[in-house]
């Protein structure tokens, strides 16, 4: 998996015109850190770093609504309906014991995403949230939701998404690169704030960007940030009041 870094020409390459900077996630893939031949087309850690030209780029990114609706409210979804693990806002689960079509299918198999309590959505090409209003909708029920290996790039995104997810505690995004908190808002601080359990394994967070962080999340209790290649626990600029911290 890789982010686009750049978009343009590149100097000596055949043609010039045309070309994708990429960053692959893992390290070692790539071949330079976005400077080739004396110019820096963009920044990324050393052997991240590759062109290629767009026929290679195979995938859009999707909305978390678009990847919802694939996996647990398409017409895929809905010919394995039976097993599937719907599990209602009591704790119940439910055997779907009758065959619909048409029109009163998809109104059910709408009705059964609401209900939904837990929600995986890996490697999905999530960049976004979607429509708020069909997310409070048909998303709502959600308690916890991973979104591993996606292509979530900032908080303000996941912020977005968590506002329409009012019952949403558990949240795991290891693997999507985030960049650091550089600004927050009320509706930021109180989309976030319902969260208990936070995984940001591999994501690149480090201490100091947690710092800014982490007084949006009062009700944190559990949070994993392994493999984030941090390499200073109290930043020489920056410390840190590990107090404030689950």
């Amino acid at each position: 998996r890789a982010t686009v870094m750049y978009v343009g020409s590149v100097a000596g390459a055949t043609p010039e015109e045309g070309w994708i900077g990429l960053q692959w996630d893992v390290q070692g893939r790539g071949k330079h850190n976005g400077f080739v031949k004396g110019v820096q087309y963009y920044t990324c850690p050393e052997g991240c770093g590759t062109f290629v030209r767009p026929d290679t780029v195979l995938q859009p990114c999707l909305s978390f609504q678009e990847a919802f609706i694939a996996k647990y409210a398409s017409e895929d979804a809905a010919s394995a309906l039976e097993k599937m693990d719907f599990r209602a806002a009591g704790g119940k689960k439910a055997a779907v014991v009758v065959e619909l079509v048409g029109k009163d299918r998809e109104v059910i198999r709408m009705q059964k995403t609401a209900k939904l309590q837990e929600v995986t959505l890996t490697s999905c090409r999530i960049a976004c949230a979607g429509d708020a209003e069909w997310l409070r909708e048909h998303a709502s029920g959600i308690d916890s939701l991973v979104l591993d290996d996606n292509l979530l790039n900032n908080w303000a995104s996941l912020a977005e998404l968590a506002a329409q997810l009012p019952n949403l505690h558990t949240l795991s995004l290891n693997g999507n690169q985030l960049a650091p908190v550089l600004s927050t808002s009320v509706t930021f601080s109180a989309a976030l704030s319902h969260l208990h359990k936070l995984a940001i394994n591999a994501t690149g967070a480090d201490f100091t960007q947690l710092q800014h962080l982490i007084p949006h999340l009062p009700a944190l209790t559990d949070l994993h940030m392994a493999s984030n290649k941090i390499s200073s626990i109290i930043p020489e600029n920056s410390p840190v009041d590990f107090a404030k911290w689950p």
